[in-house]
């Protein structure tokens, strides 16, 4: 049986849902607008330790007939789009911070962001440039939010193979261009529990569930993935 935890707004902070996938997804739908951007607190170590923020993450959110869409580069996969449920599943256990342009985008640059992102679906991901600061083939998750918010005219930036997820929220929250209006913990514990059929099947199919989830762990904070 699903279950979830709502928790009740704080007062000093945003509203912070903890859910399950799918209530997760639901939770970002409630507050996301065409140009949302969904900041991750995760647990790659290099992203931490390099860039000394808790953020390890960023996408963003386009509506596109009437449902929404996140795009986003990522080690593995390079840059890619995906339904908001999907994205949410490939996010556990992440912290997500949901963060809404302070003004809403006009027409035109609701049009220019989309196709700004949509251009690079399929590029590789890369970071090694981030250190060198020189032009690449593949593209890191902050640089290509960063290119299209440049396209939109809404911040400048010197080189944005250079623009951490950290460094990214630092300038748009505290510019004022965008602000937090929620955070939601996708919580993997929160899900079905297979049954087996027998002791022997159920301690087959725990074991199987541990060692996934221990390898995921692992490819999470040392590959990033």
């Amino acid at each position: 049986m699903h279950a979830f935890l709502l928790t009740a707004a704080l007062a000093a902070g945003p509203e912070t849902t903890t859910a399950d996938v799918s209530r997760a997804a639901e939770a970002v739908a409630r507050h996301a607008t065409s140009g949302t951007l969904l900041f991750s607190r995760g647990d790659c170590l290099a992203v931490k330790t390099f860039t000394g923020s808790p953020f390890t993450h960023v996408a963003a959110v386009v509506e596109e007939d009437g449902r929404f869409v996140v795009y986003d580069s990522a080690n593995g996969s390079g840059v890619r789009r995906q339904t908001l449920r999907e994205y949410v599943a490939t996010a556990r256990p992440d912290r997500m911070c949901v963060v809404n342009p302070a003004r809403r985008f006009s027409p035109r640059c609701r049009e220019t962001f989309r196709r700004q992102l949509s251009e690079e679906v399929g590029r590789p991901y890369s970071v090694s440039h981030h250190v060198t600061g020189r032009p690449a083939e593949g593209l890191h998750c902050s640089e290509y939010v960063t290119t299209a918010l440049v396209e939109c005219e809404l911040l400048t930036a010197r080189n944005a193979a250079k623009v951490s997820p950290g460094s990214l929220y630092d300038g748009i929250v505290d510019g004022r261009v965008y602000e937090e209006v929620c955070r939601v913990n996708v919580d993997p514990s929160v899900t079905d529990r297979l049954v087996g059929d027998n002791w022997c099947h159920q301690f087959w199919i725990d074991t199987k569930a541990c060692c996934r989830g221990w390898s995921r762990g692992l490819s999470r904070r040392f590959l990033c993935r």
